[in-house]
């Protein structure tokens, strides 16, 4: 198995340990799905480098919706939720580096992006 293949493969392993699942997979890739949400993390080869982002595999507002009762509730369930995503690329950038992959790591950027999603919802709903 190649050097790509065993650090994919200890990918997953360490994803369904969090609760991921595999969404899609490839020979130069991932998706990992958090338990029943549109939340994911991408695990991919570019140009010689891993790069690691946070992704939607449908509408982040129907979490949003699940919650429309208490504003405090939703926040603390999408900050959760975030949370466990960035984790997870936390952790798949360090087995990157320790497998000799250089990372880019583009999740914390997306995250910044969920969140400030969260954000407009709550104001426009609230």
């Amino acid at each position: 198995m190649s050097g790509l293949g065993e650090f994919l493969e200890e990918v997953v392993r360490e994803a369904s340990r969090r609760g991921f699942s595999v969404e899609k997979r490839s020979s130069r890739g991932v998706v990992l799905r958090y338990e029943d949400t549109p939340l994911a993390l991408e695990v991919a080869t570019a140009g010689g480098s891993i790069v690691i982002d946070a992704v939607s595999l449908g509408d982040v507002e129907d979490i949003f919706e699940d919650y429309e009762d208490s504003v405090e509730e939703l926040r603390n369930k999408v900050e959760e939720l975030l949370d466990e995503v960035e984790s997870l690329g936390d952790l798949v950038s360090g087995l990157a580096r320790k497998f000799g992959f250089n990372v880019e790591a583009r999740y914390r950027r997306s995250l910044l992006d969920f969140r400030d999603a969260l954000e407009d919802y709550i104001e426009t709903m609230y």
